[in-house]
């Protein structure tokens, strides 16, 4: 009985010894973006517009949305009144040393003044994870892992 308890247990740990690497292997090939991406479509930018819940007399108006922006982060209005977004693709994860980051930063203007932003300028590329901006003059002052630029 004692014989069988033993092989058992061996044939279980060398069981367990085969398993565990190749499950580390395959831990490490998973998209580490899937788990903070929620498993079903996105809405239309209208039928999200309309599962808004607002306090009386306000109201949501639809400005800007996909394709032209993708996961902002940061916004800020300038002097003109043209509306400055960080657009990162990259978040939460940043690219590594060496890398280029795929990250913008994006200019929204409002050229016939119905209300919606009808222009869209893509003002800098190639950022990674920009998660500060001011726009400034004839520019913007932005915060891109680890830089702050002008």
């Amino acid at each position: 009985m004692m014989q069988t308890f033993r092989t058992s247990w061996l044939c279980l740990l060398g069981a367990f010894s085969l398993w565990l690497p190749c499950n580390l292997i395959a831990q490490e090939q998973k998209d580490p973006f899937r788990e903070f991406i929620r498993p079903t479509d996105p809405l239309t930018p209208q039928a999200e517009l309309k599962s808004f819940s607002v306090p009386s007399g306000f109201e949501v108006q639809l400005v800007a949305s996909e394709p032209e922006i993708q996961k902002p982060l940061n916004m800020a209005f300038d002097i003109r009144g043209r509306l400055w977004v960080t657009d990162s693709s990259e978040y939460p994860y940043p690219v590594k040393d060496g890398k280029t980051g795929k990250d913008t930063i994006k200019v929204l203007e409002d050229t016939n003044g119905d209300g919606r932003y009808d222009k869209v300028t893509t003002f800098a590329e190639g950022l990674n994870i920009p998660i500060g901006l001011y726009p400034y003059k004839n520019g913007v002052i932005a915060f891109s892992i680890p830089n702050i630029s002008f």
